[in-house]
């Protein structure tokens, strides 16, 4: 049996996050498959029940390693466990160490940040233009959720397309059509009686909610009933959407849900007359998948990785066009039979993501690299 694998699991200890997502449900599927191999968990600080969820294996052991800086510790820290360890091979999210004793994959979800610096606060954005290219040209292999995200790897950073490994992400079990009646009484806590448009992501510029606003405010006035709820944890540049909100006088349809409960946000998708993912530019996008699983008829962006998601099971639109998106939003409300006949797609759809055959592609590619 090779040695341990050694993952950097300093994700699980934040806030809820796609990467967080990814680690979390990866993870678990390792666990079912191979619970007899040898894990190292590595985190910056104490997981803090993290793990409390994933039916760890004995064979997992957990490591606290000295708090540096994040790059500090996977240059410095992680390394020496790895080389003390024994370990097969070292997994992480965008960073892995220049100078590995083993193999590295790093998962690298997307590179917005090259083609698209200007969505990015200046120091992240010059943190992650530096060190993350610098990563993938030193990883042994690069694993990411979809082709259009492997492509744009390939040209932007200019490593083979054969080191980048396409493992497509998928919902969770949580994510299904949930009863109405409790639906309804989640959505009624957050102040959403009645029909209404649902947006899920962290609130910075890549999520194109200036767009959605603009579209939402130029709905046919037959639906004047319905409300926008935001779910999302606050980023950057969120002065610049409320101040919007307000400009269109919409402020009394528009509500912040802010980062709700994991248990919640199910229930919300299947209580939206429609969820709305107008984002810019994603990797893969995981939250159109989440809904179509729970039945939610979804209009999504028709760009970058969402076409590949979402596929013929929603109504794709050019995110950059207002009258696009609020045309998709139109359609979708003005026609229940249409809604009813997405919500049905979108769950047929879903049901073709797995993580257990995440997992086995990562195990697979975890063998042919001899771990």
């Amino acid at each position: 049996m090779p040695g341990p694998l050694a993952l950097d699991c300093r994700q699980l200890g934040l806030g809820p996050s796609g990467d967080r997502t990814y680690l979390a449900s990866l993870l678990r599927e390792l666990f079912a498959l191979e619970p007899e191999r040898g894990y190292l968990l590595c985190f910056q600080n104490p997981p803090d029940g993290a793990l409390d969820d994933l039916d760890v294996p004995p064979s997992a052991r957990l490591h606290t390693l000295p708090a540096r800086p994040g790059w500090l510790w996977t240059q410095l820290a992680w390394p020496r466990l790895m080389r003390r360890e024994g370990a097969a091979l070292g997994l992480a999210q965008y960073l892995v160490p220049s100078f590995a004793p083993c193999p590295t994959v790093a998962v690298i979800h997307d590179v917005s940040f090259l083609p698209h610096p200007e969505w990015f606060l200046p120091r992240p954005r010059r943190i992650m233009r530096v060190l993350i290219p610098l990563a993938a040209r030193r990883a042994t292999a690069i694993v990411t959720g979809s082709e259009h995200a492997a492509g744009e790897i390939v040209r932007h950073i200019g490593v083979p397309h054969r080191k980048v490994h396409v493992c497509p992400y998928a919902a969770g079990p949580q994510y299904r059509p949930a009863d109405r009646a409790e639906a309804a009484a989640c959505a009624a806590r957050y102040g959403l009686e009645g029909r209404f448009v649902l947006a899920v992501g962290l609130i910075q510029p890549r999520k194109n909610l200036a767009r959605l606003l603009a579209a939402f405010a130029a709905l046919d006035g037959r639906h004047h009933d319905v409300k926008l709820a935001i779910v999302g944890r606050t980023g950057w540049q969120v002065e610049a959407v409320q101040a919007q909100v307000a400009a269109l006088e919409v402020s009394e349809r528009v509500v912040f849900c802010g980062a709700v409960p994991d248990e919640d946000l199910p229930r919300l998708y299947g209580a939206c007359a429609v969820f709305c993912y107008p984002s810019l530019y994603e990797g893969f996008g995981l939250p159109p998948l989440e809904a179509m699983a729970c039945g939610a008829p979804v209009v999504a962006s028709g760009t970058t990785s969402i076409p590949e998601v979402v596929g013929d099971a929603g109504v794709l639109v050019d995110p950059l066009d207002v009258g696009s998106l609020a045309g998709g939003l139109n359609r979708v409300l003005g026609d229940p039979a249409l809604a009813e006949e997405l919500g049905r797609k979108g769950i047929e759809r879903a049901a073709g993501f797995s993580w257990r055959r995440c997992a086995e592609q990562h195990l697979e590619l975890f063998r042919a690299l001899g771990a």
